[in-house]
């Protein structure tokens, strides 16, 4: 893959209503779908994907970030873990049209991280910007 145009991001921290995949990658959809079905429209939300290096490979968690407190006590008492993660430094890469480039994710990610590094502490992220681009955020030493 040849070099990707990046850009350095501060993140700020996070507070997530998640859903764990059951099966990276194949379950990501299923986890994302669990949460946008609880909602009434997915207009003006905020979505985020959350990929966590473990044993197995990969975990990943779908996330929303709520809108309030009452939104965020009624997916914690449907089972809907709340996630905080903190902010940093990030490596941002955008992709436009990215529902029929779901392929290339991981090997951008690989790149980006063959080319700055990774902060291991904190876990690669995607924010969907709607149907038509989504970022790949990966965390990097200040």
């Amino acid at each position: 893959m040849t070099a990707l145009k990046t850009t350095f991001i501060d993140q700020p921290a996070l507070r997530l209503i998640t859903a764990k995949s059951k099966a990276f990658p194949k379950g990501n959809a299923e986890a994302m779908n669990s949460i946008e079905s609880q909602l009434p429209t997915l207009r003006g939300r905020k979505f985020y994907g959350l990929a966590y290096e473990s044993e197995d490979g990969m975990d990943y968690y779908a996330g929303l970030v709520p809108k309030g407190e009452m939104e965020e006590y009624r997916f914690a008492e449907l089972g809907f873990p709340i996630r905080e993660i903190p902010g940093g430094r990030c490596v941002r890469v955008k992709l436009r049209d990215w529902g029929t480039k779901t392929d290339l994710i991981g090997p951008m990610f690989s790149t980006m991280i063959r080319e700055h590094g990774v902060d291991t502490s904190r876990p690669q992220m995607e924010f969907y910007q709607g149907m038509s681009e989504l970022h790949l955020l990966l965390p990097v030493s200040a």
